[in-house]
């Protein structure tokens, strides 16, 4: 995998190079994308699947200690009425983001799985290739 990745950023540097576009401000997706091997393609997406995993995972590690804190305050009775509501609320609202983020992450996870199955299968079948062609 990791060559992979030195291989997509050689190929979108060089790329830029050439194009003289170092910055890439167009719309859609860089030009590199078509000259991309299917395997480099493969690769792009679990790497891609990967950041997404990474973003809803930061996500949860911040905002389920966030969520047990705001329990906390809601059930403190040493607060007034008011505000245990006030903190009952926003609790509510987290944990409406921290279900929203799980599902997110579950779906990062289904995806990631199944790019790095694909790219498995697309190396695979190179190497196998390569075999064929040194024998």
């Amino acid at each position: 995998m990791e060559n992979c990745r030195a291989e997509l950023e050689w190929a979108v540097a060089e790329w830029r190079r050439l194009a003289g576009d170092p910055d890439h401000r167009g719309p859609g997706p860089h030009p590199a994308e078509d000259w991309r091997l299917p395997h480099e393609r493969a690769a792009a997406r679990v790497v891609n699947c990967h950041l997404h995993l990474d973003v809803a995972q930061w996500r949860l590690r911040e905002l389920v200690p966030r969520l047990r804190r705001q329990r906390a305050a809601a059930l403190d009775d040493r607060r007034s009425a008011d505000d245990r509501v006030g903190w009952m609320n926003t609790a509510a609202a987290t944990a409406v983001d921290v279900r929203a983020y799980l599902a997110r992450r579950r779906l990062a996870w289904r995806c990631y799985l199944a790019a790095a199955a694909d790219y498995r299968r697309l190396k695979a079948l190179i190497a196998q290739q390569n075999l064929g062609i040194a024998a």
